[in-house]
């Protein structure tokens, strides 16, 4: 017995273990979310935001359906090589930085809504002691090198090829030498202009997101003042969480540029834009309630993306039913030729509808699991199960 007890134990916390990551953390008063906007408020929450409901709603990305909880992780470990995010702040009345884990759910809220507290995460991981030393940027050990988007905005001396002094953001000095870098052959790039090129593409991650939600409000007198700002984006691929009953899914900046271009956007935009300023407000009760209208607009556009692409199958089939009645009068190679450019479309549209289905169909169905095998980690835990074994 006293040999097996080890083994015994070691077992039990392992089941243990495994049966907290397979606990869903809730939107409730004991829930991580809450707990952390409670000890960063000081103050006991009248509203619980439903941060954990946002997280699993669909968006498009990278031609998949994916909730926001993936997005947010799978951003994470490209800024930081890890899916948690630390936040150092000073709790009212405190004198000494306390440093916590931040939920991805919250994170991803902060980021898209542009929130004060997203310049403060430790999410930026820079190695490279040269580069440190150029960004004249404290080596963080303790903090596994990672800053923040504050620290790379601060605005230091460099001195230019020229040998001229110049202030500039390190932010805009990154961007600068990046591009530099990028020019050259890759085998002739120092390990600190490889740094500069891996920091500039976690910088363009991170904005890529935060663009992906941009919802000012655009105006004839500032859009020539905002077009250096979303100019680099246009075009690029963001996750776009906002259907059409085409069956299209558009990011919320895209929308919020064809609003201004004259375009009516559907209540789904409407319901996002009110989260997002919401959070951005810490009004939780609006947040929740835009929630709740943003889920029941999205149900009505799903419904009828899927009617149109139903209504799209029917007019494959018939465009293929009348074949044969569209080449009557011709033969030979001309009928061929005809005949075969026009099965080739029909092909394609078939593909391409079978795509579109998937995606409007089982795919939005698996939004919640995903979040559930978010958490879980059955790799992580794999390679825990298999050190457990090893040991016993």
């Amino acid at each position: 017995m006293k040999k097996s007890l080890p083994i015994i134990l070691s077992l039990l916390v392992f089941v243990g273990y495994i049966g907290s990551k397979a606990r869903l953390p809730k939107d409730n008063a004991k829930g991580k979310a809450a707990k952390f906007l409670t000890d960063y408020t000081a103050q006991k929450l009248n509203v619980i935001p439903q941060v954990y409901g946002f997280s699993e709603l669909p968006v498009l990305y990278t031609g998949r359906i994916k909730p926001f909880d993936t997005i947010a992780r799978n951003t994470l470990r490209v800024l930081s090589d890890r899916e948690d995010v630390e936040l150092e702040y000073k709790p009212e009345g405190e004198e000494s930085l306390r440093k916590v884990l931040v939920p991805q759910a919250v994170w991803i809220l902060d980021v898209l809504s542009n929130h004060l507290r997203s310049k403060s995460y430790r999410m930026f991981r820079i190695y490279n002691l040269e580069l440190k030393e150029k960004l004249k940027i404290k080596h963080r050990l303790e903090d596994g090198h990672r800053y923040t988007l504050k620290e790379l905005d601060e605005e230091i001396e460099f001195v230019d090829g020229k040998g001229q002094k110049t202030t500039m953001p390190r932010i805009n000095y990154v961007r600068n030498e990046a591009y530099k870098a990028s020019q050259m052959d890759k085998k002739k790039r120092s390990l600190e202009q490889g740094a500069i090129l891996r920091l500039a593409s976690q910088v363009r991650s991170y904005e890529t997101l935060l663009m992906s939600h941009w919802s000012e409000d655009l105006k004839k007198e500032n859009i020539v003042a905002n077009y250096n700002r979303f100019s680099p984006f246009m075009g690029g691929n963001m996750p776009r969480s906002i259907p059409t009953v085409e069956a299209e899914w558009n990011s919320h900046f895209m929308s919020n540029l064809k609003r201004f271009g004259g375009d009516d956007v559907n209540n789904t935009w409407i319901h996002m834009h009110s989260m997002l300023k919401s959070w951005a407000a810490d009004d939780y009760t609006k947040f929740n309630e835009s929630l709740t209208a943003f889920k029941e607009a999205e149900a009505e556009v799903i419904t009828k993306a899927r009617a149109f692409l139903s209504d799209k199958e029917v007019a494959i089939d018939k465009r293929e039913a009348a074949i044969e009645t569209e080449l009557r009068g011709l033969s030979g190679k001309e009928y061929m030729e005809k005949k075969e450019s026009i099965l080739t479309r029909v092909k394609n549209n078939r593909s391409y509808l079978a795509k579109q289905k998937e995606l409007w169909g089982s795919s939005l169905g698996k939004t919640k699991f995903a979040r559930f095998s978010n958490q879980f980690s059955p790799f992580y835990l794999s390679m825990a199960c298999y050190f457990m074994i090893f040991a016993i």
